[in-house]
C-alpha cells in the first residue's frame, strides 16, 4: 500500500454529468464500495491526475495550481481528499478492508442478486410477472412468430446474442438454446421460430 500522506486513487470509471447547469465529472466506482457517489467540478477533477501514490497533499497543491495557472487554496484539496477517503476512492488500508468485508458479504449469500434488478426490469418476482411489457411480450412469442437476429457475428462467436421483437424488450439467446442438427450458428439476418419458457428460450 502507498503511505497514507501519498493519496493513490482507485481505478474509478469517469463520466461527464451537467450538475446544477455547471460541467462535473462523475465518478463511479466500479467496486461501489461507498454508498454515494462524488461530483467534481471540472478544474478540481484535474487534481485526480497527480493522486498517483507518488505526491503528498502539499505536492498535490503546487502540481494543480501549476496546471490551472492559479493558486488553489490547499484546504480545497485537504476537503477534496478528505471526500475521496469517506467515499473509499482512495488505494488505502481502509478501502481494501471495506473491499474484503464486502467481498465476504457477497460470497455468504445464498444466490446472487441480479446486477440489473430494479434497473431495467422490476426487482421483486410478483412485480415482474405483473411488467406490462413482460406479459405482452410472453403472450406474443408464445403465439408463435418469426424474429431476426440484429448482430453479427454468429452467435457462437460470443456463446450468446440478442433478439430483437418489435414492440418489445430485446432477448438474450444463449448458444445452448438452439436446437439445429450439426454447428449451432444463427447469422444476422437469419429468421428463427422461437417460444420462451420459464427460465430458458428456444
Amino acid at each position: 500500500m502507498p503511505p497514507v500522506n501519498k493519496p493513490h486513487l482507485r481505478s474509478l470509471d469517469f463520466q461527464p454529468v451537467t450538475h446544477h447547469g455547471r460541467q462535473m465529472w462523475l465518478l463511479r466506482d466500479p467496486w461501489q464500495l461507498g454508498e454515494r457517489q462524488l461530483i467534481f467540478p471540472q478544474a478540481l477533477a484535474q487534481m485526480l491526475l497527480f493522486c498517483d501514490g507518488t505526491r503528498s497533499p502539499r505536492r498535490i497543491q503546487a502540481a494543480l495550481s501549476e496546471h490551472l495557472g492559479t493558486s488553489v487554496p490547499f484546504d480545497v484539496i485537504d476537503e477534496a481528499l478528505a471526500q475521496l477517503d469517506t467515499a473509499f476512492l482512495l488505494v488505502n488500508e481502509r478501502s481494501e478492508a471495506r473491499r474484503q468485508a464486502l467481498l465476504v458479504d457477497y460470497r455468504a449469500q445464498p444466490y446472487r442478486p441480479p446486477a440489473l434488478a430494479d434497473l431495467s426490469y422490476p426487482a421483486a418476482p410478483a412485480a415482474l410477472r405483473e411488467s406490462p411489457a413482460h406479459v405482452d411480450a410472453l403472450r406474443d412469442i408464445r403465439s408463435g412468430g418469426s424474429l431476426r437476429i440484429p448482430r453479427g457475428p454468429p452467435v457462437t462467436g460470443r456463446g450468446c446474442d440478442i433478439i430483437k421483437v418489435p414492440g418489445h424488450q430485446d432477448i438474450f439467446v444463449h448458444y445452448s438454446a438452439i436446437r439445429m442438427p450439426g454447428r449451432k450458428i444463427l447469422l444476422q439476418g437469419q429468421e428463427v421460430d422461437f417460444e420462451i419458457k420459464t427460465g430458458a428460450a428456444r
